[in-house]
């Protein structure tokens, strides 16, 4: 009945001082419920999202038991968030200067202003998560509502699930979060993080690569990707991304690993020097552009390629071999990208070997 909800309800509030926002941000369907009564002593039926509520309670109570009034944490980090109609970005003051950008999925990118900046709050924290475990973390944005959301949860059920996701991200890491507005004008370097548009953002189709890999593989990293469209669980990215290993493939040592490199055509000279310099092994896609500025890196002579060329694959040619991303799309508005779908041009996927060129 509704007066048992009521009852269950009044208690977790009382909770307020000692376990913070979470006490609001998970009773939102139960405030909803009672409010939606007709009698006090009625019978209903328990809807899918009160039901987590009250499973999250039923649950997690104990683990709540303890927790004292006086904060349990010490201010430790501060991060700057911003989310753009197609991007996110963000930093970590005094960390390396290092910021976070990425693109936003297309249907993250038709969502509302507020979920955008929500799922920035998300991706932001979880690309410094090791940085910020065991920390009262404050964060920063200039959208009023996410702001509050974070702390109090929404009405709106995809917003709601986006602030529980928030929620249990830090709850997993020991991270205190506290979410406060600030205006535009003082979040100006997160808001031309979030702006940055990735014009080489593609990839080549999954199942393309399940067949490399098991040729060549296990390939351990994949050393050009970004959260959405990593091959591999561990990856390097441009910027500090959501679950990457590391930041800029160019600066990390290849060597003892089975590197899978899908780079855009313009680093891919710099690409080969590095893996020599590592001394390296692993696969590179390139497009088979006998004209292009790299290709007498790749065969210096019309008999053959280099030696350190040691297997070279002709893609199979489909209609989805290259995935274009959310920032080619955007950058290649009126005209599309050539790496879209099946190229006019063949791609080539190279085993590069240059252990044996160190002993030589």
């Amino acid at each position: 009945m509704f007066r048992g909800v009521a009852r269950v309800t009044g208690f977790i509030n009382s909770l307020y001082l000692a376990v913070g926002p979470i006490a609001r941000l998970f009773t939102r369907q139960m405030h909803a419920t009672i409010q939606a009564r007709s009698f006090w002593d009625c019978s209903f039926s328990l809807s899918r999202p009160l039901q987590e509520e009250l499973r999250f309670w039923f649950a997690n109570i104990e683990a709540f038991n303890g927790y004292g009034i006086q904060p349990k944490f010490t201010p430790g980090a501060v991060v700057f968030c911003d989310a753009s109609d197609y991007a996110f970005g963000g930093y970590q003051i005094r960390l390396n200067d290092q910021p976070v950008s990425g693109m936003f999925s297309h249907f993250e990118s038709q969502q509302s202003s507020t979920f955008r900046e929500l799922k920035a709050i998300f991706y932001v924290i979880k690309a410094h998560i090791a940085s910020l475990r065991h920390k009262k973390v404050k964060v920063f944005t200039d959208n009023e509502n996410a702001s509050r959301i974070v702390s109090l949860g929404s009405p709106k059920q995809p917003l709601q699930c986006l602030a529980i996701d928030i929620f249990q991200l830090c709850l997993v890491n020991d991270i205190q979060i506290d979410a406060q507005w600030i205006p535009r004008d003082a979040n100006v370097r997160a808001d031309v993080l979030s702006r940055f548009v990735d014009k080489d953002d593609w990839s080549l189709n999954c199942e393309i690569f399940a067949l490399l890999d098991c040729r060549w593989g296990p390939h351990s990293v994949d050393r050009f990707a970004s959260h959405y469209n990593a091959q591999l669980s561990r990856f390097n990215s441009r910027f500090l991304s959501p679950g990457c290993c590391a930041v800029d493939g160019l600066s990390q040592d290849w060597h003892g690993e089975n590197n899978w490199l899908c780079p855009p055509v313009s680093i891919i000279v710099d690409v080969i020097r590095h893996a020599r310099a590592c001394c390296a092994v692993g696969t590179l896609i390139v497009p088979e552009w006998p004209s292009a500025f790299f290709w007498p890196l790749l065969k210096p002579h019309p008999s053959g390629f280099a030696s350190f060329v040691v297997d070279v694959v002709r893609l199979p040619r489909r209609s989805d071999m290259i995935i274009p991303g959310p920032g080619q799309k955007i950058f290649y508005r009126s005209k599309p990208s050539v790496f879209f779908g099946c190229p006019k041009f063949g791609m080539l996927a190279l085993r590069i070997d240059f252990r044996l060129a160190s002993r030589a």
